[in-house]
């Protein structure tokens, strides 16, 4: 299976994006589909989505 990988630019102050993201237990809050977010480390965490009718797992990590 290919990875999948995305960019997005944020029009917002590189602070303010950090700290948002970097509360990644309140992602599920604000992200339609996002089922729960993990933090398993300082980088690592574990996801579930609900995409379309499949409920999906994945672990994401963050590297920059």
């Amino acid at each position: 299976m290919p990875d999948l990988v995305r960019s997005v630019d944020v029009d917002r102050a590189v602070r303010q994006v950090y700290d948002a993201w970097s509360r990644i237990e309140d992602l599920p809050d604000v992200l339609p589909g996002v089922a729960s977010v993990r933090p398993l480390d300082e980088r690592s965490s574990h996801w579930v989505v609900v995409v379309g009718r499949e409920r999906r797992e994945f672990g994401a990590v963050v590297i920059d």
